[in-house]
């Protein structure tokens, strides 16, 4: 959250949480399986502290909370508008990164192609890496064209919603602050 803001300490530890869930998932359920048992998707569906999709729901919450929160109690447009601008580098920067660094193992051949992987790992990453390719899926298309088969990193198939969902709480938070009509507030804002 911004400085200025009033911090929510009990989001800070449930997005935590949810980092750690998404993590764990990630790497035990979804990119390491080490046998069936832990490829079983529906049963770490079942499990708190495994279920990926849980946490990645969370960080969509408390995503929209941090987007909000400074221009609900503050009511200042350009606060809205200097945070909605950033919100593609806040998001792209990252992205590219890890994407990059994917193309460099991908390259270097520390990431064996498919054919080499066992299942499920052979599913992904089946494409010959260019750096054309790196630039459009980092910069462009997994905001806006996600495909799985052109992926450096699967789990970013979230970046479209979390794109999207972002500009869609700013337009909402934009039209219902002045807006008799909300009736919802968060205890910490005076602008009610």
């Amino acid at each position: 959250m911004e400085r200025g803001v009033t911090r929510l300490r009990f989001l800070d530890r449930l997005r935590g949480w949810a980092a750690v869930v998404v993590l764990l998932h990630h790497l035990f359920v979804d990119g390491l399986p080490a046998n069936s048992f832990m490829a079983y998707r529906a049963l770490w569906a079942k499990v708190f502290f495994l279920n990926g999709v849980l946490a990645v729901s969370v960080f969509f919450v408390i995503s929209g909370i941090s987007l909000s929160i400074r221009y609900l109690e503050t009511g200042d447009a350009r606060a809205l508008g200097r945070i909605a601008a950033g919100r593609y580098l806040r998001l792209a920067l990252p992205i590219f990164a890890i994407c990059a660094v994917t193309y460099a193992l991908l390259v270097s051949g520390l990431i064996p192609a498919a054919a080499q992987r066992p299942f499920p790992l052979d599913q992904f990453l089946a494409f010959t890496p260019t750096v054309e390719g790196l630039l459009s899926f980092s910069l462009l298309k997994v905001f806006v064209a996600y495909s799985g088969a052109e992926s450096y990193d699967p789990p970013l198939w979230t970046m479209t919603y979390e794109f999207f969902d972002s500009f869609m709480v700013f337009a909402l938070i934009a039209y219902l602050r002045p807006s008799r009509l909300r009736t919802c507030c968060w205890p910490c804002c005076s602008c009610c």
